[in-house]
């Protein structure tokens, strides 16, 4: 799976966007996953869908600069573009006090770079 293709599935269902992202991160991920697999699942920008909120279209943008930076990978232009950082800061789990202040600190540099905050470990899968 690709990006692109998580989106394209999230335009179906709004609700299954982390169904969509566990599946993407797992397939990427994957020990039989190759670098040429890896870049590719990461280089087409999505197409953008008014019912999708750009909150997400920034996590999907700071995942592949995440992803292509832990695995010495070529940063998509496409992620670097200003569509891509929020105008306001989006707190994951829509923290508030404490929660707020550890996502600020914790966040990867890739999310923060876009106003969004998540924990540091937000891409990991068990």
């Amino acid at each position: 799976m690709t990006l692109k293709e998580l989106i394209e599935k999230t335009k179906e269902n709004l609700q299954d966007f982390s169904f969509n992202m566990s599946d993407f991160l797992d397939a990427f991920y994957n020990s039989k996953s190759t670098s040429k697999y890896r870049k590719n699942a990461i280089k087409e920008e999505p197409v953008h869908y008014e019912e999708i909120p750009q909150y997400l279209y920034a996590f999907v943008a700071a995942t592949a600069h995440k992803l292509a930076e832990d695995y010495n990978l070529e940063i998509p232009n496409w992620t670097l573009k200003d569509i891509y950082c929020l105008k306001y800061p989006y707190f994951a789990m829509n923290a508030k006090g404490n929660l707020r202040l550890y996502l600020l600190v914790e966040s990867p540099p890739a999310f923060k770079f876009r106003n969004l905050y998540v924990p540091e470990n937000c891409l990991s899968r068990v």
